[in-house]
């Protein structure tokens, strides 16, 4: 299962999180079954609110679920659209939303369970790798 989360930077686990999904610079991509941690660049920061589409690239990169702070509806609905749960963490790192995803301290913003289901990137997104710490 592919966690998304949408950051500040690019620092590994101490990435600091956005607390929007449209405005975020990066989308760090944790994968739960290899422990990997990667990051993509948001190529569509710049945009009129309510235009943003970094759904069609989560989705291209295989992310089951997304892990955030806040959600616009619009997002929320495009996630659900995509097949992407959405789950609101109170958290400032990458890596501390991470635990509190995996401790069940995530409240899903659309109601259900997390899923998984195989995909690969398709190129979307610019896939960039982490800067300064490994990510592990």
């Amino acid at each position: 299962m592919k966690i998304c989360i949408p950051t500040q930077n690019r620092e590994g686990l101490v990435s600091r999180l956005d607390p929007f999904l449209g405005t975020a610079r990066y989308f760090a991509v944790y994968d739960n079954e290899s422990l990997q941690l990667g990051f993509l660049e948001n190529v569509d920061i710049r945009h009129p609110q309510g235009s943003c589409q970094p759904v069609e690239a989560l989705k291209a990169c295989g992310c089951d679920a997304v892990v955030c702070r806040k959600l616009a509806d619009l997002a929320l609905r495009r996630l659900e659209d995509a097949g992407i749960k959405a789950f609101q963490v109170d958290a400032t790192t990458v890596g501390e939303a991470i635990r509190r995803y995996h401790n069940v301290e995530a409240a899903h913003f659309g109601g259900g369970s997390p899923g998984a289901h195989p995909a690969s990137c398709q190129g979307i997104a610019r896939c960039v790798p982490p800067s300064g710490r490994n990510g592990r």
